[in-house]
């Protein structure tokens, strides 16, 4: 497995995070901002393995199970940020402790654990377990992202990116069979 795609994610989410605190007026602000921030990046990633099972280009549909991996790094680092968040945010429903954002988390997590898991699964029912996760996981974040696309651009952006994905994905084997007829 070439490694290297999860550590450029896993570094790139960090400088999301990093940036984020920087162009931002204070600590609470830039907690808000990686939360929103980093959620868009591990998106962008998510959209880059979702096109590549399209098997287009070949160069990167030779890495879909390490870009899958690269996404849960992105998002496991939009986790760290929701936990910090919580923890510097009064007011946070994190910090309550009370059952439905606890769930809400650890769904998230078994589901980001569930995809890692699966990710270069070869029997029958590990790869129809990693579609769906992987499935629930683009409708998870399309609905996310479709939340606040009316009133941010960047989410709007990374919506309309995570479609266009989408699109390719579904046209890629169309496009391989007709150019296979000529």
């Amino acid at each position: 497995m070439d490694r290297r795609w999860i550590m450029w994610a896993a570094i790139a989410a960090a400088g999301v995070v990093a940036l984020s605190f920087a162009a931002s007026d204070g600590v609470l602000a830039g907690g808000i901002a990686a939360t929103r921030n980093t959620a868009r990046f591990s998106a962008l990633v998510f959209a880059l393995a979702l096109a590549v099972g399209a098997g287009r280009p070949v160069q990167l549909a030779a890495h879909q199970a390490e870009l899958t991996l690269a996404f849960v790094a992105a998002h496991g680092i939009h986790y760290a940020t929701v936990v910090a968040r919580a923890a510097i945010e009064p007011g946070n429903r994190l910090r309550e402790l009370s059952v439905e954002p606890l769930a809400v988390v650890g769904a998230g997590f078994g589901l980001l654990a569930l995809l890692a898991f699966t990710a270069r699964a070869r029997s029958a029912w590990g790869a129809r377990t990693h579609r769906m996760a992987f499935g629930l996981v683009g409708l998870l974040l399309a609905v996310a992202l479709g939340s606040r696309a009316r009133i941010s651009a960047p989410s709007a952006l990374a919506l309309l990116t995570l479609a266009a994905a989408f699109a390719w994905r579904m046209a890629g084997p169309l496009i391989v069979r007709r150019g296979g007829d000529s």
